[in-house]
């Protein structure tokens, strides 16, 4: 059996794949009460912790995923970035879909969520929560020292 990953870990793969796609200029985790518009760098991917439960021989990680761009005064690109954030973020439920490991799978379904004129930017983009699941046997040898 694989070791699991930790959350930690989770948010590493994210940041890495953040990092590298070419559309995301900034990376960002944390509550949602600690995005600061107006000191971020647009397209902006931010990952949240929603929660974590084991049942049955499995612990899963739900991660709410945050993608936002500015949209223009007169509004006039707001349809542009609500399908371009929508599209960033199937990239991240392709990602995990087919990351070569044993250990991390994904819930199939996956729900987007838009929404407009949002913090102080008055950013568009959507949100979905991407639920990983790994096999967890209760070893507590894997807590960390």
């Amino acid at each position: 059996l694989k070791d699991m990953y930790t959350l930690n870990q989770i948010f590493q793969l994210i940041e890495t794949e953040a990092t590298a796609h070419q559309q995301i200029a900034q990376y960002g985790q944390g509550d949602v009460w600690e995005i600061q518009p107006k000191e971020l760098d647009y397209v902006v991917l931010w990952a949240i912790e929603d929660s974590a439960s084991v049942s049955d021989r499995t612990l899963t990680y739900d991660i709410r995923l945050i993608c936002m761009d500015r949209v223009l005064p007169a509004e006039e690109n707001e349809e542009e970035v609500l399908s371009d954030t929508l599209l960033i973020l199937l990239d991240f439920v392709a990602y995990f879909r087919q990351l070569h490991t044993e250990g991390v799978t994904i819930q199939p379904s996956v729900s987007f969520d838009p929404f407009t004129e949002r913090f102080d930017d008055k950013v568009s983009g959507h949100s979905c929560v991407l639920s990983l699941t790994q096999s967890y046997n209760y070893n507590k040898c894997q807590i960390p020292i």
